[in-house]
């Protein structure tokens, strides 16, 4: 019988990222966060170091401003999440490994909205 001791850390990298949660065999797994030295964080679920499970990313470098709330697999954005720009568009609906596809509404800053099956950016009807 294997035991997996589950421990509650903090450890802060070299680039001066840090990670604040629990561990399993020296891997994020669990409940974390984890604030990169760019200002991007990450608030949610983890399994053997990946985002998986239901999080909130919040991009402070590149797309400063934008969030993401939602479920992850494998690090990527997958399943049902809401994408907010700091623009004020949103796309709410389905992802597939980090990219929007399937079921979703999309809401723009000037009020128009399309609602039905996306693939990548690309509205599809």
């Amino acid at each position: 019988m294997t035991v997996q001791l589950t421990t509650y850390k903090i450890h802060t990298y070299e680039d001066g990222s840090r990670y604040e949660g629990q561990w399993v065999n020296q891997k994020k797994h669990g409940k974390g966060t984890q604030y990169w030295a760019n200002g991007d964080k990450y608030a949610g679920d983890w399994l053997d170091d990946k985002k998986t499970g239901q999080g909130i990313f919040t991009w402070n470098s590149g797309e400063r401003g934008d969030t993401y709330t939602g479920d992850w697999v494998d690090g990527k954005k997958s399943g049902q999440g809401i994408y907010t720009w700091s623009n004020g568009k949103q796309y709410e609906g389905q992802w597939k490994d980090g990219n929007v596809y399937g079921r979703g509404k999309m809401r723009y800053p000037n009020g128009q909205v399309k609602d039905g099956m996306w693939s990548n950016v690309d509205y599809i009807g």
